[in-house]
């Protein structure tokens, strides 16, 4: 199907656990290679070598 967005490497930025853990969770069950990070630091560091297609991110943090 053109145009549907599969397989994505996604960065996902938040210190509550609890949502980073959910997300994580759809978001790999629909196909998506996800990575969480806790703070503004830890994601610079993971998004060098991962390469996040998109990035999910609490403005709060």
């Amino acid at each position: 199907m053109k145009g549907t967005l599969v397989n994505l490497r996604i960065l996902v930025i938040d210190d509550d656990e609890g949502c980073t853990s959910g997300l994580k969770d759809l978001l790999t069950g629909a196909g998506h290679r996800v990575e969480v990070a806790d703070s503004g630091t830890a994601a610079l560091a993971i998004a060098a070598g991962f390469a996040p297609d998109a990035a999910l991110v609490d403005l709060g943090l």
